[in-house]
């Protein structure tokens, strides 16, 4: 399995038997998304995480618009949906011999005292989740603390890998620190292989 860092929110999960594609809106896909069936995943329609370009990648099938709590099985992969913190879902795909969290803008997006409310309604649907295998999730510059939200990820659902996106081409200030705090769990580069 490869993990490949598209842009912001956009990643590629290139398997044996097909390719996952969340989130996508900028860059060039790589010709090995086209090697074997494409399944796309839109986590929400928000700009930096959906582009109406993925309607002309000839994908096997699009996954846009889903409700929380939907599940579907198909012979090379299943998932579930998730309640977001903010617009949207989030993704648990078993996929191969992985279960991985795709967490689009689910994350701990407090502001202020006045949104604690967030933090709560995060840690609630981390531990519907439980344990993965592989987190994606927002590590945002633009928060007080960026790491806020990998330390519930790590505490709750002890990935053994977390894979930070949602930086807003910041990942040069945001990876050192994320490292920094959580060592070797953390892992951040244009393509990882599993």
């Amino acid at each position: 399995m490869l993990i490949r860092y598209l842009d912001h929110s956009g990643f590629m999960v290139e398997g044996d038997s097909c390719n996952l594609l969340f989130d996508f809106v900028k860059g060039d896909l790589p010709s090995a998304a086209f090697l074997k069936p494409l399944y796309i995943f839109v986590s929400h329609r928000h700009a930096d995480h959906f582009s109406k370009r993925i309607f002309s990648l000839n994908a096997e099938k699009i996954f846009l618009d889903l409700k929380e709590n939907e599940c579907c099985s198909y012979p090379l992969f299943s998932f579930c949906t998730y309640p977001s913190t903010d617009e949207g879902v989030c993704f648990v795909v078993r996929f191969e011999d992985k279960l991985i969290y795709y967490a689009g803008d689910n994350g701990d997006w407090y502001w202020d005292e006045e949104e604690k409310w967030r933090d709560l309604q995060h840690v609630a649907t981390l531990r519907k989740i439980g344990h993965v295998d592989i987190a994606i999730a927002p590590a945002d510059p633009r928060l007080p603390d960026p790491c806020r939200t990998f330390s519930e990820i790590i505490d709750i659902m002890d990935p053994n890998l977390i894979i930070p996106m949602h930086m807003w081409g910041r990942e040069a200030d945001v990876v050192p620190l994320l490292k920094e705090k959580f060592g070797q769990k953390v892992e951040f580069k244009n393509e990882i292989q599993l």
